[in-house]
């Protein structure tokens, strides 16, 4: 939490989603190489699920990775998180690898290529 930047979504004065945003240069350096900027623990309560909040959250960080010149966003993802995980791939998040098991989980590591050769960006 020390270097990441804390995002929240609220509907009605409720908590309706937060994600921690990591910098380039902030990232763990293990999961994510450290030029990365990356995206941790997103998270919508069950009662604002399917109303957009996690796509909102993740387009803030899509544009703050933007705005600190990061060429790749990334984040990981479990077999938990089957929803999530359609929904960072229509974004065009796309599968670099699987990760280590963790708790009997599968983990994989996505990213999303932030400018495409000739200065085009990938998600507008």
């Amino acid at each position: 939490a020390e270097k990441g930047q804390v995002i929240v979504a609220a509907k009605e004065g409720l908590l309706a989603g937060a994600v921690t945003y990591f910098p380039p240069g902030s990232s763990d350096g293990v999961i994510f190489p450290i030029q990365w900027a990356s995206i941790r623990m997103l998270a919508v309560p069950t009662a604002h699920r399917q109303r957009g909040f996690g796509r909102i959250l993740t387009v803030e960080c899509i544009n703050r990775a933007r705005r600190d010149g990061a060429e790749m966003l990334g984040l990981h993802t479990s077999e938990l998180m089957a929803v999530a995980r359609s929904m960072y791939e229509r974004m065009g998040f796309r599968l670099q690898k699987e990760l280590p098991r963790n708790y009997g989980l599968r983990y994989w590591l996505y990213a999303l290529e932030l400018e495409e050769p000739g200065g085009q960006n990938a998600f507008s």
